[in-house]
Order: structure tokens, then C-alpha cells, then sequence
């Protein structure tokens, strides 16, 4: 027994530490909050260019679908566009009306982007040769992209 009463072992574990003080605690809190602060404008901005290159695949997507449709079919086809939402249509069978080959894609409610075009609908012919036109994919002014179609139907940026 030492001078305090105490056993050897029993003054060790006491003078152990069992946790973390405050200023160790308010320590890691601040770091984490730097860290989060340096990151977020990234996040965001990666978040925006996400959204409009998706809305970019989605739209080559309806065209390609579109050109297969008129192949496939040996008729006219229509990627038509109303405001922010696009659509691929074929003329029907009996050549009265058309038939919806995809329906309406709401780009603002799916992806959040805006939709500016040249022309309101791209037009495939059974050989897959298309009217010309652009359409730009726009989420804001620092972040737009856009997909061409030229008269053979190509696409490019």
C-alpha cells in the first residue's frame, strides 16, 4: 500500500484517460466544418455539370431511338420538342396520325435543366437523314452544353 492508501494498480487507473476532453471534441467539429466549407462550391458545381450531361445522354438517347425508329420501320419520324420536354413520334402505319415510339421526357422536372432549340422538331427520314438543328442543354450561364444533328443525321457538340 502506498502513502494514500492506494495500491499501485489503483493509482494507474485512475490517473487514465476514459474520453475526450471539450477542446479535443471542439477541435475535430471545427476541422470537419473547414473541411465542408473548401468542399461544398466543388460539390455543387460537379452536381450542375452532372445534371446537364445527363440531360445531354438522355437527349442523343431519343434521338438514336428516333433514327432506329424510321429505319427499322421505313417511316418518317419525328423528335419533336415543347418546351422542356421531348418526345419521339412516327407516322402510324396507315399513315393517319402519329404513333408515340417514346413518351414525353420533362427535362426540367428530371434533370433540371432548360431546353433551347432551333427548330421544334428534328424530322428522320426512313434512311435515317435528319432536318438539321441544335438543341442546348442550359442549367445556368456558367453551365450549358448542346448536341447538333446535322442533314445526314450525325451528331456532334
Amino acid at each position: 500500500m502506498g502513502a494514500a492508501g492506494l495500491s499501485p494498480e489503483d493509482a494507474v487507473s485512475r490517473n487514465e484517460r476514459r474520453g475526450f476532453t471539450l477542446i479535443e471534441v471542439l477541435l475535430i467539429v471545427a476541422i470537419i466544418g473547414i473541411v465542408a466549407a473548401i468542399s461544398l462550391p466543388r460539390l455543387s458545381s460537379a452536381s450542375r455539370r452532372t445534371g446537364v450531361r445527363n440531360a445531354r445522354a438522355a437527349a442523343v438517347n431519343m434521338y438514336a431511338t428516333a433514327r432506329n425508329a424510321a429505319t427499322e420501320a421505313n417511316r418518317v419520324t419525328r423528335l419533336r420538342m415543347t418546351g422542356d420536354s421531348m418526345v419521339v413520334l412516327r407516322n402510324s402505319a396507315s399513315g393517319v396520325g402519329l404513333d408515340t415510339i417514346v413518351p414525353a421526357v420533362d427535362f426540367a422536372k428530371r434533370y433540371g435543366v432548360t431546353l433551347s432549340r432551333t427548330t421544334d422538331s428534328l424530322v428522320i427520314d426512313p434512311r435515317g437523314f435528319s432536318t438539321a438543328g441544335t438543341i442546348r442543354v442550359i442549367k445556368d450561364s456558367a453551365t450549358t452544353d448542346s448536341l447538333t444533328v446535322n442533314a445526314y443525321g450525325r451528331l456532334s457538340r
